[in-house]
């Protein structure tokens, strides 16, 4: 090249600096300063994003319909948000600051001055044909900025290190924590192998009943769907670099936990547990089938699946959860309990409406029934009779409708230490529950009357005789929480305790109806000479009650007459307690 030349080319250079300055000073009226560091950035339409950290993996991630998907530094789902939320940081972010072209050239060496010859991260972001490459260099000196510099577009920015928290460092930033795609994963069976101890777990897909499938029994599905649905709620805590953790440190060789979860003889996915992390003991390496993608799981979200067999059975005779539509029983006597539309229980043989509150009791006693103990696994025909069951002493079969509709009947035996043996009609297993849950059980019509005896209030009451041990004493009513001892009675009297215990006669509703009809006295504990109070109301009827001996349950057997028939009852015990307290004999009359 001639001098000629040399200096035509040094001559545009100087005019074109000159025309910056003189357009910067005079025609732009100053420095303006862009108003967003990426200008026109339209987050949902880009399609791939591209970082670069120094000293980590380069990371790219495209979006797909279901979100985004990393290709490297490997293939993993990314939670979207994250990518979301970065590129809508950087679509709104607005410089701190600006150096203009002209201040640039204050600085010769501004690559390096600010961080950009090797700059410490890099975006590139991508939608359609159009590509966009973000710079980010080093800090300002007081900490609190970085450099940011848009490839393709003159001057540097300032921008706060808030930036910096919307970058990932490394793929596990971006990575989705979850330990399994739940939402896509169909499955049925569940194999638990504690290093060696199988456990397989097999789903109804109709009623979602789970069952043990070695055992031959019926699983906990209220235990299995949370244990279930805590796992799913878990996620990775942290992943761990390729080859950084070895076989001998996380145990993942022979885990000590495996799960398969698989659809029919189809393996969906396989997780593996295994030692707890180092220097984190609340957390144990994990990874999906044999992968060498290790990372590091809370230990308590896994710790329901390291529980034996016998945990995950249901203990639950009657397991259901829907209202029954029906409630037969076979024991002293046969009858049905049958759900009307209007929420009553009509029974039959006898065509009446039950008691509500007792078959609300019934219900929820029946769904709760505990197995105390699973006594045999697997008992044949010859062993029944063995358990007092061929033919089993009483039955209850619940009848269940809706989507649920089955059938639940229970076989219960012979009484032994306080228990009484159970069998299921659909399963092999003898169990035994406790006898007041077995006695809970209705054994004839009788006790699905309705349980109110009478109802009277005290203002209604004249006087009240009360005979016991062949002795009696009588209280006659004088007004409002007034009581007095009649003449030829002893003892004293505490007004507003008689008061209460005969509102409480008054509102009497049985614990439990027992007998009716021609009963047997004595096998009741009923005297000769009665225990009785006698009621007499102001219109001059009388309500009568006679009291005998003690039931299993520990209540006192009591006797009234009902619509002209004898009834027996099992009496309420808070009500026994008011009536021994201020309506006995004192010591001195007895």
């Amino acid at each position: 090249m001639n001098s000629r030349s040399t200096w035509i080319l040094l001559a545009i250079a100087l005019t074109m600096a000159a025309f910056i300055v003189a357009w910067e000073k005079y025609g732009a009226g100053g420095v303006r300063q862009p108003l967003v560091v990426v200008p026109g950035l339209d987050p949902g339409k880009v399609s791939r994003v591209q970082v670069r950290v120094t000293g980590a993996a380069e990371m790219i991630a495209d979006r797909t319909d279901g979100g985004w998907l990393m290709s490297k530094p490997l293939e993993s789902k990314v939670r979207p948000q994250v990518i979301e939320s970065l590129l809508r940081y950087l679509a709104q972010l607005k410089p701190d600051g600006y150096l203009s072209p002209r201040e640039m050239l204050d600085h010769p060496n501004a690559d390096a001055e600010f961080g950009f010859d090797a700059p410490s991260i890099s975006l590139m972001l991508f939608a359609g044909n159009q590509r966009r490459q973000v710079l980010i260099g080093s800090r300002t000196a007081p900490g609190d900025q970085v450099f940011v510099q848009l490839v393709g577009t003159p001057g540097i920015h300032l921008a706060s290190t808030n930036l910096l928290n919307y970058i990932p460092r490394n793929s596990g930033d971006w990575r989705d924590t979850a330990l399994l795609d739940w939402k896509s994963l169909g499955f049925d069976r569940l194999l638990v192998n504690q290093a060696g101890r199988p456990i397989e777990l097999v789903v109804n897909p109709t009623n979602r009943q789970w069952r043990l499938a070695r055992l031959q029994a019926r699983a906990d599905r209220q235990l299995v769907e949370k244990s279930l649905a805590h796992l799913a709620q878990a996620e990775v805590a942290q992943f761990f670099p390729e080859g950084t953790v070895g076989g001998d440190i996380s145990g993942l060789e022979s885990p000590a936990l495996e799960l398969t979860f698989s659809a029919g003889s189809n393996v969906q996915a396989v997780l593996q547990f295994g030692n707890s992390v180092t220097n984190a003991t609340n957390y144990v390496y994990a990874r999906r089938g044999r992968s060498d993608d290790i990372f590091a799981v809370a230990a308590e979200a896994v710790a329901p699946w390291r529980e034996s067999a016998a945990k995950f059975r249901d203990s639950r005779l009657f397991s259901f959860c829907s209202l029954p539509d029906a409630i037969s029983v076979r024991a002293r006597e046969e009858f049905t309990l049958t759900r009307e539309a209007v929420g009553t229980w009509r029974v039959r043989p006898g065509d009446f409406v039950a008691d509500s509150n007792y078959v609300n009791e019934l219900i929820l006693g029946l769904a709760q029934m505990q197995v105390t103990e699973f006594v045999k696994d697997v008992v044949t025909g010859p062993d029944l009779p063995t358990f007092g069951l061929a033919p089993a002493l009483s039955e209850c079969t619940v009848t269940l409708g809706g989507s649920n509709a089955a059938s639940i009947t229970v076989l219960f035996g012979a009484d032994t230490n306080g228990a009484v043996f159970a069998k299921r009609a659909d399963e092999t297993s003898v169990a035994s529950v406790r006898r007041v849950d077995y006695d809970f059980l209705p054994a004839a019509v009788i006790e699905l009357s309705d349980r109110r005896v009478w109802a009277f209030n005290e203002s209604q009451v004249a006087s009240v005789r009360i005979e016991a041990n062949q002795r009696t004493r009588e209280i006659v009513r004088k007004g409002t929480n007034s009581w007095a001892l009649a003449e030829g009675s002893f003892g004293v009297i505490n007004t507003f305790g008689v008061d209460e215990a005969i509102h409480r006669l008054g509102d009497l509703s049985v614990s439990r109806w027992v007998d009716r009809g021609a009963v047997d006295r004595a096998r009741y504990g009923f005297k000769e000479s009665p225990d009785r109070l006698t009621v007499t109301l102001t219109d001059g009827t009388q309500q009568v009650i006679e009291f005998g001996g003690v039931a299993p349950s520990q209540y006192p057997y009591a006797l009234a007459t009902r619509d002209g028939e004898t009834w027996v009852m099992e009496f309420p015990w808070v009500t026994w307690q008011y009536l021994e307290t201020y309506l006995s004999l004192p010591a001195r009359e007895r």
